[in-house]
């Protein structure tokens, strides 16, 4: 199997790539962890101790079987979301071309996004103390529900935690001048 990072970015050759990035691979805590994590040992926990009691008591198969869903949904919230985000952010790459921003996930429901015209006029920028940060295309949809950043599933709209942030925005912004 070849590596995603070995592949060429689909850009066109009408287009020259300005900037390049990657997000990180690995585990990403985000803000609203926080507040996930405590919810999710909360459901799971509460489906073992429901599937573990229907089982002991003996209670019919159709109790049992109620339980299933959701205990595959505690294990996808507990463990399961953050191995599907770090397997997405490890088939990402993100480009900036003369013209347009890309964001490009290769594999199991893979996807190229395009960014150009005024798209690029709508950019927020989020960054870290270290330099690092986010570059998100259009409103921060999250946002104007009271959290502040995206849950654990990748954001299709966004450079997500790019090592630097600055860099990236400067060539987005230059595109947008065209």
């Amino acid at each position: 199997m070849t590596s995603f990072v070995r592949d060429p970015l689909p850009i066109p050759a009408d287009e020259t790539v300005r900037w390049t990035g990657e997000p990180p691979t690995g585990l990403l805590w985000r803000s609203s962890d926080w507040v996930l994590v405590p919810f999710s040992l909360m459901w799971g926990g509460f489906a073992l101790f429901w599937e573990s009691m229907v089982i002991s008591a003996g209670a019919p198969l159709v109790m049992a079987l109620f339980g299933v869903p959701f205990v595959l949904l505690g294990t996808y919230l507990i463990a399961g979301r953050f191995w599907w985000d770090a397997n997405v952010r490890a088939r990402t790459r993100y480009a900036v071309t003369d013209r347009a921003a890309y964001i490009v996930v290769s594999g199991f429901r893979g996807f190229v996004r395009r960014y150009a015209g005024s798209a690029l006029d709508d950019v927020g920028i989020e960054r870290k103390d270290d330099g690092s940060g986010t570059l998100r295309f259009g409103p921060n949809v999250l946002a104007s529900y009271g959290m502040r950043t995206t849950t654990s599933l990748l954001p299709q709209n966004a450079f997500e935690a790019i090592r630097d942030v600055d860099h990236a925005y400067d060539a987005v912004r230059t595109a947008a001048r065209g």
